[in-house]
């Protein structure tokens, strides 16, 4: 599943059976790849995550891809655990784990190259910074500070 552009894994430790099915072991660990970046032509899932995640109460991960996306300037996504159904229309499968773009940066006024984690609000809000874009007075941009809120 992993293809060089970034994967989002579980480590836990081993219990003492061995390690499940489809996880490498390593050190008394478990590891068990949720989400190979990359998924779709152009990269459109997003591409080279390496930031921390955020995990709210539902159990799903809220995180930034510096670049992919629909314009290839990074992603904010989320991942939810696989339901019964499949993966619904609009999202990116992975094992057992579904990945569905919350916003495409396209490197203008919203910013570009989301390299940081994402920290939330009660609300469901999502907030973070780009490195790129916002400001067009500065060399290449300056980068932004954005707020994505839920639409429903």
């Amino acid at each position: 599943m992993p293809n060089g552009t970034g994967t989002v894994f579980k480590l836990a430790p081993a219990p003492h059976k061995g390690c499940p099915s489809g996880s490498e072991k390593g050190n008394g660990w478990c590891e068990t790849v949720l989400y190979g970046f990359c998924s779709q032509p152009g990269c459109l899932d997003g591409s080279g995550s390496f930031s921390g995640l955020l995990f709210d109460k539902e159990g799903n991960l809220y995180g930034t891809t510096p670049s992919g996306g629909s314009y290839g300037q990074g992603t904010v996504f989320e991942l939810f655990p696989e339901p019964a159904g499949g993966c619904p229309g609009g999202s990116y499968p992975g094992n057992a784990w579904c990945e569905t773009v919350l916003y495409n940066f396209t490197g203008g006024a919203d910013g570009a190259d989301p390299t940081a984690g994402l920290i939330s609000d009660k609300e469901g809000n999502l907030y973070g910074t780009t490195e790129n874009g916002g400001n067009t007075n500065c060399s290449g941009g300056c980068g932004v500070v954005f707020k994505l809120s839920p639409t429903s």
